[in-house]
């Protein structure tokens, strides 16, 4: 199949502010496709590393109908930058505040129907803060520090579920391991 000789206007079919859906038209050389799109938009969040510790919040999910450990993180406002979203979104969720974020991975989770590119940072860098009313009790349940060797096993033994969390930690894995860096998470660093 060849790339398309024209792409129809996105016509949006609903939308509210956590989600549009779109129809979109698309025309090849010899057929055309119907592709619809559901966009939640841009989001980002941040690998988090303290004294050989991750942290993760503790988020109600619906489609498991219980807690789910993951890395801070959520959608990104209107103009925000990813890496400013990343910080946001760690000290709303937790009150930590995170600084000298590194990039780590951007990706989307679907490339024909879901749009909601994914950028997600590392930082062994963050402090606690005395902000009031921090973290937002209405968006997490809780937060914790929890030694990054039991967090590779959480991935296997089901406990950490999410993609966004599974993609972040195990690129921070591939990528120290392929570069042969000092990793963030040693206890001497």
């Amino acid at each position: 199949m060849m790339l398309p000789k024209h792409i129809k206007e996105f016509k949006t079919i609903f939308g509210n502010k956590y989600l549009a859906l779109y129809h979109v038209p698309v025309s090849f050389v010899d057929i055309k496709k119907d592709y619809y799109v559901a966009s939640y938009g841009a989001r980002a969040g941040v690998l988090v590393f303290r004294g050989g510790r991750v942290l993760l919040t503790k988020q109600y999910r619906l489609l498991i109908n219980d807690y789910s450990l993951e890395i801070p993180g959520g959608k990104m406002e209107e103009g925000e930058l990813p890496e400013d979203a990343a910080i946001r979104e760690c000290l709303e969720e937790t009150g930590v505040l995170c600084s000298n974020l590194r990039h780590l991975v951007t990706y989307h989770p679907g490339l024909d129907n879901i749009y909601n590119p994914t950028h997600v940072f590392v930082t062994g860098d963050s402090e606690d803060t005395n902000t009031e009313g921090l973290p937002d009790n209405n968006e997490v349940a809780g937060y914790q520090w929890v030694d990054f060797d039991e967090c590779v096993d959480m991935l296997t033994n089901g406990r950490i579920a999410d993609i966004f969390s599974m993609i972040a930690i195990h690129t921070y894995l591939h990528t120290n391991y392929r570069e042969g860096t000092t990793a963030i998470h040693s206890r001497k660093a």
